[in-house]
Formats: C-alpha cells, sequence, structure tokens
C-alpha cells in the first residue's frame, strides 16, 4: 500500500515538473516574441519620425536669386567714335595755342569750350548715346554766338568747324531715340533736338548727300508736338531757322504719303495733319510779324 502511494506521489511529482517546465519555456517565447515585437515597432516609428521631421532639402526648392541688371545704355555707332576721337585729338592742342588775353584764355568762352573738350573725351570712352547729346547745349551756344561782337583768337574760333563734325551723328541718334521710343521723343531728347534745328552749324545739307536725312525739325515737331511752347519761347531768328521760311505744305512734305521720311512718323503725321498745320502757321505766323516790324522800322 505504502509503495502504491509512493508511486503516485512521483507520477504527480513529475506532472507537475513538466507543466512548469512548459510553462517556463512559453513564457520564455511570449517574452522573447513581445520584445522583438516591441523592437520592431520601435524601429518603425523611428524610421518614420525620421522620414516626416527630415527638413525639406531647400536647395531643389528655392530658386536662385536672379541678379538686378539695369537695362544697358544706348550706344553710338563705331563711325561715330571714330569721329569724336579724331575731332578730340585735333582740337585738344588750341587750348594751349590761345592767347592769354580777352581774345584767348581770359574770354568767356575758354572755360566753357574746355569743358566741352572734357566731354568729347567723355563721349569718346564711353560710346554712349547720352554722352554724345551732352555736347550739343555748349555747341549751340557757340555757333550762336555774334562772331563779329564777341571776338576769339583763331585756335579758339576755329573750333567750330570741328564742332560741327559730330553734328551728323548726333541727328542719326537723335532719329534712332524716335523710333526706339515709339514714333515720339521724350521732352529731355526733344529739347536736344530743338538745338540742334534751330541753330545754324548742325544741319548742314552738304553731310546728306549720299543718303536721306533721318529726321528734321518737321519730324521733331511731328514727334512731339508739345514743344511749341518752347519754339514760341526762341529766339525770332532761331525759329525762322527752324521752320527754314517754308508753308506747312513744304515743311512737311517728307511725311505725306508718299514722302521719304521714317515711316512711324508718316502714319503719326496722318493722324495728326490738321493739329500740326495749325502748330505750324501758329509759328510762321510770329516770324511773318516779327520781320513787318523789323522792315516798318
Amino acid at each position: 500500500m505504502k509503495s502504491k502511494l509512493t508511486i503516485i506521489a512521483g507520477v504527480v511529482l513529475l506532472c507537475l515538473v513538466a507543466t512548469c517546465v512548459w510553462f517556463s519555456r512559453d513564457a520564455a517565447e511570449t517574452s522573447e516574441t513581445s520584445l522583438a515585437r516591441v523592437k520592431l515597432q520601435h524601429q518603425m516609428t523611428t524610421n518614420h519620425g525620421s522620414a516626416l521631421c527630415k527638413p525639406a532639402d531647400k536647395s531643389a526648392s528655392k530658386a536662385p536669386p536672379q541678379s538686378k541688371t539695369s537695362p544697358s545704355k544706348p550706344k553710338v555707332s563705331d563711325e561715330a567714335i571714330t569721329e569724336m576721337k579724331h575731332t578730340a585729338t585735333q582740337t585738344a592742342a588750341a587750348f594751349d595755342a590761345a592767347v592769354d588775353d580777352e581774345t584767348g584764355k581770359r574770354s568767356r568762352w575758354y572755360q566753357q569750350l574746355k569743358t566741352w573738350q572734357q566731354l568729347l573725351e567723355t563721349a569718346v570712352q564711353s560710346g554712349q548715346r547720352e554722352d554724345l547729346f551732352a555736347l550739343v547745349p555748349i555747341t549751340a551756344a557757340f555757333f550762336a554766338r555774334d562772331r563779329e561782337v564777341e571776338l576769339l583768337a583763331e585756335p579758339l574760333d576755329d573750333l567750330r568747324h570741328w564742332m560741327q563734325h559730330p553734328a551728323p551723328f548726333i541727328i542719326r541718334e537723335l532719329a534712332k531715340a524716335t523710333a526706339e521710343n515709339g514714333d515720339q521723343l521724350d521732352a529731355e531728347t526733344a529739347s536736344i533736338a530743338i538745338q540742334v534745328f534751330s541753330v545754324r552749324g548742325f544741319d548742314n545739307e552738304p553731310d546728306w548727300e549720299d543718303e536721306r536725312k533721318p529726321i528734321d525739325s518737321a519730324g521733331v515737331l511731328i514727334a512731339r508736338p508739345e514743344i511749341i511752347q518752347s519754339l514760341e519761347s526762341l529766339p525770332i531768328d532761331q525759329l525762322g531757322f527752324f521752320l527754314r521760311a517754308q508753308t506747312a505744305d513744304t515743311f512737311f512734305r517728307r511725311y505725306e504719303q508718299n514722302g521719304d521720311a521714317m515711316p512711324m512718323l508718316r502714319q503719326r503725321y496722318s493722324a495728326n495733319r490738321e493739329a500740326l498745320y495749325s502748330s505750324f502757321n501758329k509759328l510762321a505766323n510770329k516770324v511773318a510779324a516779327d520781320q513787318t516790324r523789323t522792315q516798318a522800322k
């Protein structure tokens, strides 16, 4: 009896041990599985979070800064630069040759002419249209001077001949400026044009023997009719030279439908013909009235 109980007790004990071993192994496997799952979830979360938090590549989406460059200023032709360079060389010695008296270095023109020479050299170096136009005011004043009243020694007086050399290029550049501005002249360029076409010395017919003149005084009035106010304030002899003692028909002849002037200005003239005729007649009547007063004296 005792040995039977002992056998039963042993069997029960073996069963308990086996059960404990099985539960321990299962628990370990479960723990390892859970740990692996936790590690996997952590890795996935970390990787996913890194993808979300990684900053965008700014270099890919951000456009490179664009440089801001000012539009280049209009340049004159190589031929104009060559002529100005030659003129600058020929006129440079005039100032050293001028006598030291009221007709030379002590005249009111000496410093102005030296300034003109400096402006000429600047235009040669830059080749810019605005520097060529900068020659006009002093040139116009010197052309308009009364040579019989304001006597100058020969080296300075002869500068007027050399000052005429850039003139055809100035007129060509006035025509280019008009075309570039949509057949119109801005106020500043129109002021230059008035001086060019109202003072003797700039516009010489021999300069245009081999080509048609690209613009003239009529074209200037067409390109900017507002200049009539400036024209009315000119000395009467300069206004007369601007109009060239013509009738409206002859003044605007080149801008008629079959004329040889700039096509854009011919179109502009056609659209404003009546107003332009009225402006011309107003100016011509002023010149005629002055001539009548002069003859009556």
